[in-house]
């Protein structure tokens, strides 16, 4: 079964409104589960979803629901305007560019873009963002990684990160040629924007789980059984099994790929999203954002060791360190709250006065 939090984010999101309501809600804590919907990502859709719920809620209720509603949609103006950005620079400067792992089928607050262009335009990229008073910095402490990407800024933009190529742990997980085939054009808020192929957009989103996040949020989830239902763009499975079995990241892609399906059966019965043999055993109570285990955290590095000779040392150290930062005060690695609860929660009776 799934987690009472996590089980009505996820009926609201998905606006199945007949199975919430006020005796559903009175039965959880509202503010932990303002703050469940923010640690899966998904703040802003679920209170939008709310307040267009049947759901009496309260003034107070209402009040906070309708701050983070207009508190994000000034977010997403800014993502929508740092889209727009990159898309006049480059295209006034012929720069070819892929918006990468940020089109996840719902609207969501981010705090940073990732754009990819071709290896032989990474100093042009460079300079024709600088010359829009972009700065531009090296990218710290990941290795190889910072050879091929930079962070650029601009005031009243999200920050943007630029890629010539992907690197994760040192290592190749996908040929550069390969991420440049079969683009395609999606709205992200609110702009159109170039995107990679629906199976690099998953490889790159999986990747990512794997190898850095380690943690699987709502929003992942239900991007990732997105990409595979979308009947607007095939999903040329072989295709993504070729690239992982040459670039030899296996034994983790299957491990994720066993726990999104025993995932996906918890919530939608018997259906299977992925054919692999690997098998896991889920807890009873899934709740998310859902956390890796720790054995098959080990069995991602120990493959890493076997297959490519290489001991990531600095990523050890700081998985070690964030997940016992986060055992501590429960704050998730790499993503923190962009809504201030702490004050809104404090300032409880402020929202009193917003009418019902």
């Amino acid at each position: 079964m799934i987690e009472k939090y996590s089980l009505f984010i996820l009926n609201v999101v998905l606006q199945k409104y007949q199975k919430v309501d006020r005796l559903l809600l009175d039965k959880l804590n509202f503010e932990k589960l303002l703050v469940k919907a923010s640690d899966n990502r998904i703040l802003k859709v679920f209170a939008d979803n709310l307040l267009l719920s049947n759901i009496q809620l309260t003034k107070y209720e209402r009040g906070i629901l309708s701050n983070i509603s207009s508190d994000g949609s000034k977010l997403l103006k800014a993502l929508g305007d740092t889209l727009k950005l990159l898309d006049e620079v480059f295209s006034t400067n012929n720069v070819d560019y892929l918006i990468v792992k940020t089109y996840k089928y719902f609207d969501y607050v981010t705090f940073d873009v990732d754009v990819l262009v071709r290896y032989e335009d990474f100093d042009l990229a460079k300079k024709a963002l600088s010359e829009n008073d972009v700065e531009i910095t090296p990218h710290p402490g990941k290795n190889t990684q910072g050879l091929h990407q930079r962070n650029c800024f601009k005031q009243g933009l999200l920050k943007i990160d630029l890629h010539r190529k992907f690197f994760w742990l040192g290592i190749d997980h996908i040929d550069d040629d390969f991420l440049w085939r079969n683009t395609r054009k999606e709205i992200i808020g609110g702009v159109s924007c170039p995107i990679p192929s629906i199976e690099v957009d998953f490889l790159l989103h999986n990747k990512q789980l794997i190898f850095e996040r380690r943690y699987i949020t709502l929003l992942d989830f239900l991007a990732i059984k997105l990409f595979v239902e979308d009947k607007d763009n095939a999903f040329a499975w072989e295709v993504i099994e070729a690239m992982v079995c040459k670039y030899k990241w296996q034994t983790g892609f299957n491990k994720l790929m066993a726990h999104l399906n025993q995932i996906n059966k918890v919530i939608s019965g018997n259906e299977i999203l992925f054919m692999t043999k690997t098998e896991v055993i889920l807890n009873n109570n899934i709740e998310f954002p859902y956390i890796y285990p720790f054995i098959d955290d080990l069995t991602v590095f120990i493959e890493i060791f076997a297959r490519h000779r290489k001991v990531p040392f600095i990523n050890l150290a700081h998985y070690v360190y964030s997940w016992s930062r986060y055992r501590v005060n429960s704050r998730l690695p790499f993503y923190d709250h962009w809504y201030k609860f702490n004050i809104a929660f404090s300032n409880k009776y402020s929202f009193q006065n917003v009418i019902n």
